[in-house]
């Protein structure tokens, strides 16, 4: 899984990084054989004025789709932290919906239980 973090003109931009990549490798691990990139991006829109002028953007590649998560907020850590959360449910989320998709329950219908019903 490649991954790919920006963080120009930040302040602890080597740490904020180094704190993406960890939650990121820990969130997308088990999905790792489906993901072939993510990039995320870190800025700050108002610089030295402070505020919930954080941007973080998430974005994951796989072969048929991506997913994309973007968050702004006044503390970079705790959005970094909110939004792979949000990423790692809904990664979750997909994964139940295509492996259902994949392996349909054949020959079973919708409120019928079991012979003679």
């Amino acid at each position: 899984m490649d991954v790919q973090i920006k963080a120009d003109g930040l302040p602890s931009a080597k740490q904020l990084r180094l704190h993406a990549r960890r939650r990121i490798q820990a969130a997308l691990d088990r999905f790792a054989h489906v993901v072939q990139s993510v990039t995320v991006r870190l800025a700050d829109r108002n610089g030295p004025q402070g505020g919930a002028s954080k941007l973080c953007r998430i974005v994951v590649q796989m072969k048929s789709r991506s997913v994309v998560m973007e968050g702004i907020g006044a503390d970079m850590l705790r959005l970094i932290d909110h939004l792979i959360g949000r990423l790692q449910d809904r990664m979750a989320s997909d994964a139940g919906k295509l492996l259902a998709s994949e392996f349909p329950l054949h020959g079973r219908s919708k409120g019928v239980s079991g012979p003679g019903v």
